[in-house]
């Protein structure tokens, strides 16, 4: 049996006036899985979103990664740890959201994004494709409850 059409009319309405709540937590939500896919693709590759692969260690720091047992082939960005554990959201908008070094990492991030010429924390295509079915399966979970 089918509903009628006031119940549906009240049904989608009440869904629009959540939308926004909706959007920020789907939003939320995939910013955090976009910052573990990049951090697992930079961690465990050293490449760039552009799939280049970033400078390797200078023979100082080689040394020095060395002698705390850290991996040398590519770069990571893991010395410390401290500018992955401290990435996460910085700003939220109704239609985006961005991800970035806490602020007391924010200088140390730049200074590699300077260094290397490229954006650390960019997604590549076959990641944003991720993401974004992502948010169309959050969508269509979302509307198909009416």
């Amino acid at each position: 049996m089918s509903k009628p059409i006031d119940i549906w009319v009240n049904d989608f309405s009440s869904m629009l006036g959540n939308f926004p709540a909706f959007v920020d937590v789907v939003l939320r939500g995939v910013a955090l899985d976009a910052k573990a896919i990049i951090e697992k693709r930079v961690v465990n590759t050293g490449v760039s979103a552009n799939g280049t692969p970033y400078t390797p260690y200078s023979n100082y720091w080689r040394r020095e990664r060395q002698k705390k047992g850290k991996q040398v082939d590519h770069k990571d960005f893991m010395f410390t740890q401290s500018m992955w554990r401290n990435t996460g959201i910085v700003g939220i908008t109704p239609a985006s959201v961005t991800i970035g070094p806490a602020s007391q990492d924010r200088h140390k991030a730049q200074y590699n994004v300077d260094r290397e010429k490229v954006e650390i924390l960019d997604l590549n295509e076959k990641e944003v494709a991720m993401i974004e079915k992502a948010i169309e399966f959050e969508i269509n979970k979302y509307f198909g409850s009416l």
